[in-house]
């Protein structure tokens, strides 16, 4: 999808479009993922002689669906919190070690984790460079190798699944609201279409 414009956004969501994210710096360099400010402002009152609806059009709509936020933050932040969990894992380090370890002996020095590999692996034009496609090969390989997907994926697992048993009531909550906001959706598409 293109990039919408700033207006685009305003129109959109009822707010301006927020900063780009930039990659951590200093201290936080080595974090997986960056959390720059990225505060937004009130979007402008009206746009092509139209007053802009509060929310935008996402809240308009959710609005006139009778939809109510379910907590998509509280899903993501229990995903991410597997993925740093996992990673801190011993059975996790040791496999990344091996793989890290197969990377290197194929020539491809430094490289920690598949992160790394794949941020080395981006081209500026789009087109995937020899290089590129070499090391992709060759990170297939090591994680059959090393088993790094069947060990780290069995971690992350397992660490997701206390986390379920521990937040059962609530991502049933947010699963119900969820399929009510289907369900009220696509009500609203069939009547739509006819």
């Amino acid at each position: 999808m293109r990039d919408l414009s700033g207006v685009e956004v305003e129109v959109l969501t009822g707010h301006t479009k927020p900063e780009p994210l930039r990659p951590p710096t200093g201290d936080k360099a080595g974090e997986l993922l960056a959390t720059p400010d990225r505060s937004t402002k009130p979007a402008r009152a009206e746009y092509d002689g139209k007053k802009l609806k509060p929310g935008g059009c996402v809240g308009w709509s959710k609005q006139q669906l009778g939809l109510k936020e379910a907590d998509p933050a509280f899903v993501a932040q229990l995903a991410g919190d597997s993925l740093v969990q996992s990673m801190k894992d011993d059975k996790v380090i040791k496999v990344m070690a091996a793989w890290s370890a197969c990377m290197d002996g194929k020539g491809h020095k430094g490289l920690a984790d598949p992160y790394k590999a794949m941020d080395q692996g981006v081209t500026n034009d789009g087109q995937p460079s020899p290089e590129s496609v070499a090391l992709a090969v060759d990170d297939i390989d090591c994680k059959e190798q090393t088993d790094l997907v069947k060990v780290w994926f069995g971690v992350e697992s397992a660490i997701q699944d206390q986390q379920i048993a521990g937040n059962r009531s609530r991502l049933t909550g947010i699963k119900e609201q969820h399929d009510k906001e289907m369900t009220a959706a696509r009500k609203q598409m069939a009547t739509s279409v006819q």
